[in-house]
């Protein structure tokens, strides 16, 4: 089977998510995430921070702030499993021991 340069182009672009323009609001952000299948945090900042870009470039609506939210409360959730773990869990041994 032979592709054409407009048709590979169009896979790949669509395989990276650059086609997803529909996506909006905290839900869009959510989804866009969950399809990449991960966003790295990027401190260093030229213009922007990287992973903003990432995220901006497939989704034209985006809003920083609500990348910020969805970072706190996965940081909420995480701290929430671990209190559980150490309390159904039986404690925190501190110090080394066993």
């Amino acid at each position: 089977m032979e592709l054409e340069l407009k048709q590979a182009i169009n896979i790949a672009l669509g395989s990276q998510l650059y086609r997803q323009q529909a996506l909006t609001g905290k839900d869009g952000l959510c989804s866009l995430i969950q399809q990449l299948c991960y966003i790295q945090i990027d401190t260093i900042s030229v213009v922007e921070r990287a992973h903003h870009h990432t995220i901006w470039s497939r989704m034209n609506t985006y809003n920083k702030a609500d990348l910020d939210q969805l970072l706190l409360l996965l940081l909420l959730l995480l701290l929430l499993l671990l209190f559980k773990s150490v309390v159904v869990g039986g404690g925190i041994v501190v110090g080394g021991g066993t």
